[in-house]
């Protein structure tokens, strides 16, 4: 199979700022539907989140208010000169203060075949 030139957005995966808690919860339970070139965090609650990619460590935090966006790779990345993707099927951990809103987690791959 070949990849298309298009592009394709994963379901918007979310969770609401009132079960936040010290420990880590997932945000995105069955894991990225797709291999992802770009993912982007928002957090619309009145809490600073911590992200983590094992649900044990701490591996980035993004203010209340802020968004993230997360590029795989680039294009001339060695050894293939491929990009880099964001594994299918990766969980994505959240901690941080109950509080209002919403902290949402989205996606865009290149699909292959038809």
């Amino acid at each position: 199979m070949s990849v298309k030139n298009s592009i394709k957005a994963i379901p918007m995966a979310a969770i609401s700022s009132t079960v936040l808690t010290a420990s880590f919860q997932p945000i995105n339970v069955g894991g990225l539907p797709n291999a992802c070139f770009l993912l982007k965090f928002n957090n619309f609650t009145t809490a600073f989140v911590v992200i983590s990619l094992d649900g044990i460590t701490d591996h980035d935090t993004i203010d209340f208010g802020a968004s993230a966006e997360v590029y795989g790779g680039i294009g001339s990345s060695q050894p293939q000169n491929e990009t880099c993707l964001w594994t299918k099927g990766q969980v994505f951990y959240v901690r941080g203060t109950a509080g209002t809103g919403v902290f949402s987690l989205s996606g865009y791959y290149q699909p292959q075949g038809d």
